[in-house]
């Protein structure tokens, strides 16, 4: 699942570019949803303060287990730290 500040109307064009790149790719493969109200962001203190362009998310990957208890959070400074794809598998086995 993916969650943006975004509203709905871009999400759908995120999800229709990043099909088009992909060759035989016919469905997105995350729900993405829309948090306009930023309530999702402040009740995970998502919040980026430093943002010049208002109020936006920091970049974050929460790992919850099936009964929806969070095992696992990373919060990225800007939008181009994020956590290796090795850091998501080494908490998914254990």
């Amino acid at each position: 699942m993916g969650l943006s500040v975004d509203m709905p109307e871009y999400s759908l064009q995120f999800e229709k570019r990043i099909l088009h790149r992909v060759p035989g790719a016919e469905e997105f493969p995350l729900q993405l949803l829309s948090d306009t109200e930023k309530t999702v962001i402040e009740q995970f203190d998502l919040v980026d303060q430093n943002s010049p362009v208002g109020v936006v998310a920091v970049p974050a990957t929460i790992l919850m287990d099936d009964q929806g208890i969070i095992k696992w959070v990373f919060k990225g400074r800007n939008y181009r730290e994020r956590p290796s794809v090795e850091d998501i598998l080494s908490i998914l086995v254990d």
